[in-house]
């Protein structure tokens, strides 16, 4: 008994920072967190979103003053981000080499997953792949003076060599995790420029929850693809939570959260279920949860008998990848063999169930430099043929280093070997967004035109545009016409944002009027 206690307590003392350079709500180092704490380690957990919404603001010399201090008492800082914010945690890797030599970093995450080469650089251990069994191995031959650099799933940089091991098969059963860290208590969040202690308040009601792993799709453009790739024959490609299991881990976040207003299923295609497992799930979410909840959906999943399950469950909301209105896009360029037909199809299907839930959400991309111009112009006769009302997001193009299109623009030269062709773009930034259309000069004019049609889409008009310039904008003396006249659309955008501003501060839903309107 004495030598339990004596482990117990050396575990105890092994004390673990995990740093997020994004916001609270992402899932990793919380399910990091449990899995080091379930083998009795001592976990702190810091986020440390953008300051003021601003992404590419780098951290202040007294952010980086008080999470330096945060850190000075851990054997092992991890930290994590998304690529877009990659040059902030450099920043703060840096900062604790300096001040910190001999402590240990470790970067994880989907960025370090598919760039391990350019995150070795900074931090002297990266973890590939799924990291809650490789992590929680590592800190165990720490804590217990072993020899560590064996560890699957682990890349380290010692002595100006590179030692590159291999990755674990992926977790089978997700039922086996524990579920992800919200004792809030124990975290730190970064708020006006000091970091304060992580309270329920900062979630706005939102809980998000990952109750599967691996997407049926295999889209040339996304870090999904590249984990099917990288645990190719060592395990299935689609692993799921048990409903049972999603209803525990539910409750045991909400009993930590109580004030949760609304739940997001993340997951890459909640609908990838079959009826059976979707029934199971609806019966034992409205007996023990009843709270409204969103995901993503994909047009290939859908169809009205596992929706009308979900929206008797409590599905108030979808989100729905579209890409492209171009077939030869999709099936040449994308690897997304998805036809027009079964995108209408699953939008009709949404659109005869509307009343009973918000406006889907309808994702393009934009800003593709493998379009044509007919490429183009199919999205936005997609767009048209669309049910209304929805909602219509557009997000230019961006290449992830490490996925295939980023390869294939790398060795066409349409970006350089540096360039990491608009991955760091924040798309809450109107110039930012601007910047992007402009480096990529092809299709220019109906770039500016797709974007400035995003937002609230009703038979009257496609966010900005009223429908009837519409056919006007994209004829052919428009297109000779256009490209001459695009420094109007980002005139045209401010004016579209201000307005909408203007009528929320009037107590005016456009979102709500436009869905009466068009379903009457």
């Amino acid at each position: 008994m004495k030598e339990k206690e004596k482990n117990r307590q050396k575990r105890k003392n092994f004390k673990i920072a995990l740093l997020s350079v994004d916001d609270i709500e992402v899932l990793g180092i919380r399910y990091l967190s449990s899995a080091l704490r379930q083998k009795g380690f001592e976990t702190r957990l810091v986020f440390l979103p953008p300051i003021d919404n601003n992404y590419s603001k780098p951290f202040t010399e007294d952010v980086i003053k008080q999470v330096l201090n945060e850190v000075k008492n851990a054997e092992l800082v991890g930290i994590t981000c998304v690529a877009m914010n990659r040059n902030k945690a450099i920043q703060i890797i840096k900062e604790i080499k300096n001040a910190m030599p001999e402590k240990p970093v470790i970067w994880g995450g989907v960025y370090a997953t598919t760039s391990p080469q350019e995150c070795i650089k900074h931090a002297g251990i990266v973890c590939i792949g799924e990291g809650e069994e490789a992590f929680a191995e590592l800190v165990e031959k720490m804590n217990e003076k072993k020899a560590f650099t064996k560890t699957r799933n682990m890349w380290f940089r010692k002595n100006g060599k590179i030692i590159k091991n291999p990755v674990r098969p992926p977790v089978c059963v997700l039922d086996s995790l524990p579920f992800p860290d919200y004792d809030i208590k124990e975290q730190l969040v970064l708020e006006n420029h000091k970091l304060v202690q992580l309270e329920e308040r900062h979630f706005c009601g939102k809980l998000n929850v990952h109750t599967a792993r691996g997407c049926p799709h295999k889209c040339t453009y996304c870090g999904s693809n590249f984990f099917r790739q990288l645990y190719a024959g060592l395990g299935p490609i689609i692993r799921k939570r048990s409903a049972k299991g999603i209803i525990q881990e539910l409750n045991h976040s909400i009993e930590r959260l109580p004030n949760t207003k609304l739940i997001w299923f993340t997951d890459d295609v909640f609908f990838v279920r079959s009826i059976e497992e979707l029934k199971e799930f609806a019966k034992e979410y409205k007996k023990e949860i009843k709270i409204p909840f969103q995901c993503y959906v994909s047009p290939l999943t859908i169809n009205e008998e596992k929706l009308k399950i979900l929206l008797d469950a409590g599905l108030c909301k979808v989100e729905m990848g579209i890409q492209t209105g171009s077939e030869r896009l999709n099936k040449e360029v994308y690897d997304r063999n998805i036809p027009n037909s079964a995108v209408l199809n699953a939008a009709k299907i949404l659109n005869k169930y509307a009343e009973r839930m918000e406006l889907p959400n309808y994702q393009i991309i934009n800003s593709s430099p493998f379009e044509t111009e007919q490429d183009k112009l199919e999205t936005i006769r997609l767009l048209q043929e669309l049910p209304k009302p929805y909602i219509h997001q557009s997000f230019n193009m961006a290449f992830f280093p490490g996925t295939e299109l980023y390869n294939r623009a790398l060795n066409e030269g349409i970006i350089g070997k540096d360039d990491f062709a608009s991955s760091d773009m924040d798309y809450g930034s109107q110039k930012e967004v601007i910047k992007h259309i402009n480096l990529k000069k092809k299709n220019k004019y109906l770039n500016y035109l797709t974007w400035i049609m995003s937002g609230v889409v009703t038979k009257r008009k496609y966010g900005t545009v009223p429908s009837i310039m519409v056919p006007v904008l994209t004829s052919k003396p428009m297109m000779k016409i256009g490209p001459h006249l695009t420094f109007v659309f980002p005139m045209l955008y401010s004016i579209f944002e201000k307005t909408v501003k203007l009528k929320r501060t009037l107590g005016l839903k456009e979102i709500r009027q436009a869905k009466t309107k068009d379903l009457k």
